[in-house]
């Protein structure tokens, strides 16, 4: 049950994330339910298929086990900790660009009157 909370909010932030993107692009209203569309299928997508992917790396741990392999039961988890570090490397290569276009529209917009009518850009 904590995992699925877990994931659910990860879905949400992932939601979040993406609708504020969109939001900052010029044609953001007519992007927003496309974008959504095709998050949603992404998550239906890995909804469908982790359970199954899950399962067949528990079967194949439980008889590699019985034959003495070097698979354990384990290897389903093992699985979701790769799964992980994966999503973590791609979101630290990819949001870097996204994250300091963020950090330059929310200096621009917190600067000072007085400072924009010195000139200053």
């Amino acid at each position: 049950l904590v995992i699925s909370i877990l994931l659910g909010g990860n879905f949400v932030t992932i939601q979040v994330m993406v609708n504020s993107y969109v939001a900052t692009r010029a044609d953001g209203g007519h992007v927003l339910a496309l974008a959504n569309g095709w998050l949603a299928s992404a998550q239906a997508f890995v909804r469908a298929t982790s359970p199954l992917a899950t399962g067949s790396l528990f079967t194949l741990g439980v008889v590699s086990e019985s034959d003495h392999g070097m698979f354990g039961r384990s290897l389903a988890f093992d699985q979701l900790a790769v799964v992980a570090a994966i999503c973590c490397i791609g979101a630290a290569w990819s949001l870097p660009g996204w994250a300091v276009e963020q950090n330059q529209a929310a200096t621009k917009a917190l600067r000072s009157p007085l400072l924009q009518a010195k000139g200053d850009p």
